[in-house]
């Protein structure tokens, strides 16, 4: 994904995913992600995957990927797929450091209420979800690499400086070598979004700041649960949980 978009100034969702469940497999998330891409009208979505047995990475059709349990790596690198309902996709799993990250960019997600939920509902059904987060952004690299908790270009304002610091302490996290040791998998979250799936714990955490009635939190599971918040009560959740330790 280039920064095209970001050109023209797509406005689209980010639905991320962090470290699914170990139990979790790979065949089945990308087969479910396969039905997510084709619910999208994406008949044809190119990709760069990279499949194992292979020296380099191959350009290849996603949906023609027949053994998915050999894909590590999925990213769209076509410009065409805001125009068909995918604005960018990004999957990736790194064995060594046992991290998994799923990025889904859906424009004009307003025009389909309930699209992201329906989705994470796809993805749990697997075989569990983990920590999940959405957010509002162009689209382009700028807007994946917060995803990832990666940096991006020089920082000049304040705000900018305090929103890499932010994002260093979250990829700080999201590369510990013991998932059982990153935060976001505990008791702690990266920050209030429009959409949050939570832990049991992280549901707690939330309810002690927020007050938010036991009815606002979807049950997934014994130990998830759906957060979705409109952008005045991110607005003041953030507010309030200004220097909270409850924040990565």
């Amino acid at each position: 994904m280039t920064d095209l978009h970001h050109q023209h100034a797509i406005s689209a969702r980010y639905l991320v995913s962090y470290d699914w469940p170990v139990t979790a497999d790979t065949q089945q998330i990308l087969t479910r992600l396969k039905s997510i891409v084709t619910q999208l009208g994406n008949v044809e979505l190119l990709v760069s995957a990279d499949v194992h047995g292979k020296e380099k990475s191959v350009t290849t059709d996603f949906l023609k990927i027949k053994d998915l349990s050999t894909v590590h790596g999925v990213e769209t690198i076509s410009e065409h797929g805001a125009a068909t309902g995918l604005g960018g996709l990004f999957y990736t799993y790194n064995k060594v450091l046992d991290m998994a990250v799923l990025s889904i960019a859906i424009p004009n997600h307003q025009l389909r209420p309930g699209l992201m939920e329906s989705f994470i509902g796809a993805l749990h059904e697997v075989d569990g979800i983990g920590y999940t987060i959405a957010f509002d952004a162009t689209l382009g690299k700028r807007a994946l690499y917060y995803a990832l908790g990666i940096t991006f270009g020089e920082v000049r304002t304040h705000y900018e400086r305090m929103l890499a610091q932010e994002v260093g302490r979250f990829f700080f996290q999201r590369t510990r070598k013991d998932r059982g040791d990153r935060a976001y998998n505990l008791d702690k979250i990266r920050h209030v979004y429009p959409v949050n799936v939570l832990n049991r714990i992280q549901k707690q955490g939330m309810q002690a700041i927020t007050e938010l009635d036991e009815r606002r939190f979807t049950r997934l599971d014994d130990d998830r649960y759906l957060l979705v918040l409109d952008y005045a009560e991110v607005l003041g959740i953030r507010e309030k949980s200004v220097g909270s330790d409850f924040l990565i």
